[in-house]
């Protein structure tokens, strides 16, 4: 690809010239498209991207990205014989998912990482359907991730979430006495509303990103 005459075979490279216009004036382009040359002049336009770490920033694009690419395929694989050591390997990986999904909470409630990285069920289908065209190792190891995922959502200390009722089991060891029933139900419908609230947000991303708005 070619941007003003400037050959780029980076998709950085890409990325960093165009957020360096300004948006009033058209990009001269010259692109390969199956084995011809087409040169095309666009405007580029301010849009709210994501970064790799899932913060939003604003930035000039002229509508072109990467291929996506949600699981790489793996770069080496490693077998042993022994079960012990695939238990240990797995016991590690799996720690290390619950610690960037911990994270991902506490960065999310500080601002550090946009809301609209929350996803609901159509990008989790996304995710399977992607993963399982590279492979059943990479789409096993994102099912993987997604349980981990709601493993740590669901120790969240929200009612009707098991995280909730560890809550109450702690106020009534430290009372001596459960909450009464009227508490409860209002800790109850208060969590249903904030499961419910988070579900609708997460289908509104998913709709969002399904069609580009």
């Amino acid at each position: 690809m070619k941007i003003n005459n400037i050959t780029l075979s980076k998709w950085e490279d890409v990325l960093n010239n165009i957020k360096s216009f300004d948006g009033k004036n058209p990009v001269s382009l010259s692109v390969l498209r199956e084995g011809k040359t087409i040169d095309l002049e666009i405007t580029p336009k301010m849009t709210k991207q994501m970064t790799a770490s899932g913060a939003e920033e604003k930035r000039y694009t002229i509508g072109i990205s990467p291929i996506p690419n949600i699981a790489m395929p793996e770069l080496m694989t490693l077998r042993s014989s022994n079960p012990v050591d695939a238990l240990i390997r797995g016991t590690e990986k799996t720690w290390e998912v619950s610690v960037m999904t911990v994270m991902s909470f506490v960065r999310l409630f500080q601002a550090k990482i946009s809301p609209k990285n929350i996803g609901g069920v159509i990008s989790i289908g996304q995710a399977a359907s992607e993963t399982f065209k590279i492979g059943i190792t990479q789409f096993l190891q994102m099912m993987a991730i997604i349980s981990v995922n709601l493993f740590i959502l669901n120790l969240l200390p929200v009612p009707v979430l098991d995280g909730g009722h560890l809550v109450f089991y702690v106020i009534e060891l430290v009372k001596g006495a459960p909450l009464s029933m009227k508490k409860m139900e209002i800790a109850q419908q208060v969590g249903l509303a904030i499961l419910m609230s988070l579900m609708i947000f997460a289908l509104f991303n998913d709709f969002t990103r399904l069609f580009g708005l």
